[in-house]
């Protein structure tokens, strides 16, 4: 018999045991269902048309924690964020999803929904507030088959009929300048937002903000320049004189605005929150009134004519355009941009007390004359000097000059 080499035998290889195959369905469910247990749903809760996520995130949960104080549930949310994806021009605001600590919580904020949502819903924006806990796939599903059976059951009554406005003689509706249209929402976005926030940087802001800051930074040192003039000359120390002076103080804070406006052209923001705008560029009003002037004073009475028909009319004719073009401009970016111009105007008309002074007034002039060789350290004296050209010698005398 042939014999069998015993190193050649393999054994024989023992079965391992595979691991069950994973049911990531069956492992999440228990997890969904913790959360859920935990988690309230806000329906028609206001919804914010902020550009950044982070300032829509931080007002929806100041609005989740105003409501959750409404309802007395002592605990802050540890998640809140809406549901679906964010859209300008959506009519309808999303839900809103809040996720308790504990269930105790959701179990104390519904209780304190079927208490205080008739309060809660008295208040202007929160007419179509819901809250309810979350729900599973199959319950939204059910609970949408049952809507659908109701509305099968009691279908709604006809609408009554649509009243048409009333005609003239040659049958014109009559419609009043302030009726809006039936189609109208309040809830939709504005056309700025929609035109400005798709687009950064925006070149057209930007050459309007260029515009207004160069205008501002001239107006600013011009007026300035009227400010050191009349502390630093004896001889203007008149009652108009100080009101010149303090009218060139209020516009320098004027223009000083437009720089917020020339930050967010040119760092491509192109819009920010009307609250934090409305911080930086308060400017509080003070009243003054012009005192009886003496006689060294009528000096200056054509400057202060020239002054108040410039800036005067710059705000006339501003306020003219804003009142006409809701007429006759039907684009608001239109309008808006009709504006800027007029804008413009006005700011030039700003920022031209130094030069109405110097052109108009006498004393002004001299003094603008005296003060300003000395800020610049110019020496007025005229240097003499030989150049050498072809032989031919050039000889300037020095002499002292008054400029009057």
């Amino acid at each position: 018999m042939k014999r069998i080499n015993a190193s050649n035998i393999t054994p024989p290889r023992a079965k391992r045991a595979m691991p069950p195959a994973l049911d990531l369905d069956q492992n999440t469910a228990p997890l969904e269902e913790q959360e859920r247990q935990r988690t309230l749903v806000f329906i028609g809760l206001p919804e914010s048309n902020a550009i950044r996520p982070s300032e829509r995130v931080q007002e929806d949960r100041e609005a989740a924690t105003k409501i959750l104080d409404h309802l007395e549930v002592e605990a802050e949310p540890t998640a809140v964020f809406r549901l679906g994806r964010f859209d300008l021009q959506r009519t309808t605001p999303r839900p809103l999803k809040v996720v308790m600590p504990t269930p105790t919580h959701q179990h104390v904020a519904l209780g304190g929904w079927k208490r205080e949502r008739a309060r809660l819903r008295s208040q202007q924006n929160l007419t179509r507030l819901f809250v309810r806990p979350a729900l599973s796939k199959e319950q939204l599903k059910e609970e949408y088959e049952e809507r659908l059976r109701k509305r099968q059951q009691n279908p709604a009554p006809p609408a009554p009929p649509t009243q048409l406005p009333k005609t003239t003689n040659d049958q014109t509706p009559v419609v009043a300048p302030n009726q809006k249209e039936a189609s109208d929402d309040i809830s939709k976005p504005p056309e700025f937002l929609l035109e400005f926030a798709k687009e950064t940087p925006n070149w057209k802001l930007i050459s309007c903000a260029s515009i207004f800051g160069i205008i501002a930074t001239l107006g600013i040192v011009l007026n300035c320049s009227v400010i050191y003039v009349t502390i630093r000359t004896k001889s203007l120390n008149g009652t108009v004189n100080y009101l010149l002076a303090l009218c060139s103080f209020f516009e320098i804070l004027h223009q000083s605005g437009h720089f917020l406006f020339v930050y967010i052209a040119f760092s491509g923001q192109n819009l920010i929150d009307f609250r934090l705008a409305t911080k930086i560029v308060f400017i509080p009003a003070f009243g003054f009134g012009l005192p009886s002037a003496d006689q060294i004073n009528l000096r200056v009475f054509r400057s202060l004519y020239y002054i108040i028909t410039v800036n005067i009319g710059g705000y006339l004719i501003c306020v003219l355009f804003v009142s006409l073009n809701t007429h006759l401009i039907p684009s608001p970016i239109t309008a808006w941009y009709g504006q800027v111009i007029t804008a413009i105007l006005l700011n030039i008309g700003a920022a031209s007390n130094g030069p109405i002074l110097y052109l108009t007034s006498t004393e002004y002039r001299q003094a603008f004359r005296d003060e300003f060789p000395k800020i610049f350290k110019q020496n007025l004296n005229v240097i003499q000097f030989s150049p050498q050209q072809n032989g031919t010698t050039f000889t300037a005398s020095s002499r002292q000059q008054q400029i009057l």
